[in-house]
């Protein structure tokens, strides 16, 4: 199986327009996503399994320096699937995407919803994993579009709504929210044991007066009272009401013992029923149409320059595209919504959903012969923020034998000056690209110019410079040939 592919052009000579375009993309926004103007400074394509890419590429236009990443997935391959990741089993949880990945399994993942920051850490749209609601957006009408995969691998958006009733003291009463932290006022939020223990005096009703809260046992009777917002975690079978504003009246009539009937669920604007599915700010692409305004309900958030990262669909629904642009940098300012959303067209993306950006932009991968997931992009805040979900991409186990060689340093890194040395390793990977432990004494190293020991030690020959040594490495049953160059005279990076 290939792995890298190599499409790298180095461009060493460009320092006056690179600096130009520093300059440029700092000051201005870009005018346009991919501008066809751009020269491509880096494009690579690895394979991470069978089924799934990961590209990395720079360019630099007159409108500004992109870095982008792109993971292509295969849902039609039997080998992979796709998944909802969450910080832990509560949505007032967040961590760091890498751990959350590491944790599920995942081979690749990105970031997903915007979040309650600094507070809950509650997402602002819908949770759902099969049946199980976990979250709906905080409001209604508000950060309804999910995007998620079907029964048949097909990945889809929707827009849901959510119906939902309390039903006590001889009325109907609408559940306008479930385990949100910003309710509308008026209304009554349906809080499950899925909050967690995080208090529920949080979000919008820290300041709200007058509010309320409500405990209904397992048995549908009540069985706690309060005027404030508790944070005890909610026993399996139980729920919390909370209101502020005038329904606390409401909620204020029911007593211990009372009884009352909660029913709730999710309806669909399509048919097909998703597996997961996850919430973002705004459709991107719809039906392979980028909206002619993209607007969500944070106008500054929607034209500020930054990190982008965007969950897309093509080819019917059967490839899944998980992108991150990089943004918040001295030389990389990043994209507008708008201009997301053109390049995500421009990658093909019939359908596309925005996810959280700035700091909280990230897409880790599984580099080639690494059992851990990796940071792929640069985050803005110079390191990982925790998120509290996203989305994961997982392999099928391999048969855990050698079946690949990868050699590193490699590509244009594999370089030695003539007359000295240079130190090689190498890692396995099986058929599904899975690592596979290596002994360093299994592997058996040679050259066709100078000398090379079993610990992977090249002496280039002293004369060699300007030439290319052919370094090979097997381990019996995968080998791994690399061109090695060695550097001329007054060479430089």
């Amino acid at each position: 199986m290939p792995r890298p592919i190599p499409a790298r052009r180095a461009l060493r000579r460009l320092a006056p327009a690179l600096a130009a375009g520093a300059a440029l993309a700092a000051a201005t926004a870009p005018a346009v996503a991919h501008a066809d103007d751009a020269l491509t400074l880096s494009d690579t394509t690895t394979t991470i399994a069978p089924g799934i890419t990961l590209r990395s590429f720079q360019t630099l236009s007159a409108s500004g320096w992109l870095k982008a990443k792109v993971l292509t997935a295969d849902l039609s391959a039997p080998t992979l699937h796709s998944d909802m990741l969450t910080a832990s089993p509560f949505v007032t949880a967040a961590a760091p995407l890498s751990q959350t990945a590491t944790n599920a399994g995942a081979i690749a993942a990105i970031n997903g919803d915007f979040f309650n920051i600094g507070d809950t850490n509650a997402t602002s749209g819908f949770e759902l994993r099969g049946d199980t609601l976990l979250k709906s957006s905080n409001a209604p009408g508000s950060r309804t579009t999910v995007a998620g995969v079907d029964g048949d691998g097909i990945g889809r958006l929707a827009d849901l709504t959510l119906s939902g009733t309390a039903v006590f003291k001889g009325s109907n009463h609408p559940i306008k929210a479930v385990n949100s932290p910003a309710p509308p006022a008026n209304s009554i939020d349906l809080i499950t044991p899925d909050w967690g223990a995080y208090t529920r005096n949080s979000g919008v009703f820290k300041a709200a007066s007058p509010k309320i809260e409500v405990i209904v046992g397992a048995d549908g009777t009540v069985v706690a009272k309060s005027d404030t917002p508790t944070a005890a975690q909610l026993a399996p079978g139980s729920y919390a009401l909370v209101a502020y504003g005038a329904t606390t009246k409401n909620l204020d009539a029911l007593s211990v013992g009372d009884p009352v009937s909660i029913s709730y669920g999710v309806s669909s604007t399509i048919a097909q029923k998703l597996q997961y599915a996850i919430g973002g700010a705004v459709a991107l692409v719809r039906n392979g149409v980028v909206p002619a305004a993209v607007h969500y309900d944070s106008p500054s958030d929607e034209v500020d320059v930054q990190g982008r990262p965007a969950l897309g669909f093509k080819d019917g629904g059967r490839t899944m595209l998980l992108v991150v642009v990089d943004g918040h940098q001295s030389d990389v300012p990043g994209l507008t919504a708008q201009q997301m959303a053109a390049f995500m067209k421009s990658l093909g993306a019939d359908d596309a959903l925005l996810f959280d950006g700035g700091g909280s932009a990230e897409l880790v991968a599984r580099d080639p012969g690494d059992s851990a997931v990796s940071i792929q992009n640069t985050p803005s805040d110079g390191a990982e923020r925790p998120v509290p979900n996203g989305i994961g991409l997982f392999a099928q186990a391999g048969d855990g034998t050698p079946h690949q060689l990868i050699v590193s340093p490699g590509g244009a890194d594999a370089r030695v000056f003539p007359g000295l040395h240079r130190t090689f390793a190498a890692k396995a990977t099986d058929d599904q690209d899975a690592p596979v432990a290596v002994a360093a004494g299994d592997v058996r190293w040679s050259a066709d110019a100078g000398d090379v020991d079993g610990d992977g030690v090249l002496a280039a020959p002293a004369d060699a410079a300007g030439t290319t040594i052919a370094l090979h490495a097997s381990d019996g049953g995968a080998t791994q040939a690399t061109s090695v160059r060695a550097c001329s005279a007054g060479w430089r990076r």
